[in-house]
């Protein structure tokens, strides 16, 4: 029915339900693969429509955990990469946060990725790696050519202070070690407070 309507040059594809979401976020949400992909080769569809929420079909996708329709959408030249939530997050750091090594290697790889965007808190992706302790993801934004690895959210604190304020368990250890090795970082840097990341460390015993 749907390629039976994609057919009638009158519909509109991208009407929105109460949510704000049109028949390609749900499709993306819902992992419906051969739904994504004919609505993606009509020309008529905006593949950065917001909803409500400020989400986009691609970071819906993402935080949904769907690999393949991630892929399916970045394979699309229309697709804004950089599209934020009214959360301040992208798909990128919505991956980060998640610990999702595979959609972020897949945003990694698009041309044109903000890897140092932050959230409404002004967090990274690199920021909420280090948070969550996800050692290879850590590994893969560190590897990127403009990662900046001292960039603080809003209150002063970098990927390496957030990674000490929580402690060495969950791979943490490893992602100190992976932030202290980072080309130029500035392993004393204070935040709002004063505290520097060995201080967080201290803290924590």
């Amino acid at each position: 029915l749907v390629e039976l309507l994609l057919d009638d040059g009158r519909i509109n594809v991208n009407a929105v339900d109460n949510s704000g979401q049109t028949a390609l976020m749900i499709a993306a949400s819902n992992n419906l693969q051969g739904m994504v992909e004919m609505l993606l080769r009509d020309k008529r569809t905006d593949p950065n429509i917001p909803d409500i929420h400020g989400s986009t079909a691609l970071i819906l996708a993402t935080e949904n955990l769907h690999v393949e329709v991630v892929e399916m959408l970045l394979r699309d030249e229309r697709i804004d990469v950089n599209a934020k939530a009214l959360s301040g997050r992208t798909a990128l750091v919505s991956a980060a946060r998640d610990g999702q090594t595979l959609i972020c290697e897949l945003l990694l790889a698009k041309h044109g990725i903000d890897i140092n965007a932050g959230d409404k808190h002004n967090r990274t992706a690199l920021m909420h790696a280090s948070i969550v302790g996800v050692p290879l993801v850590v590994e893969m934004l560190l590897r990127h050519e403009n990662i900046e690895v001292d960039a603080a959210d809003n209150k002063g604190m970098t990927a390496l202070m957030l990674a000490c304020s929580r402690g060495s368990r969950g791979g943490r250890r490893q992602i100190v070690e992976l932030l202290l090795g980072a080309r130029g970082i500035n392993v004393n840097m204070t935040d709002n407070s004063g505290n520097t990341a060995f201080i967080y460390a201290a803290m924590l015993g």
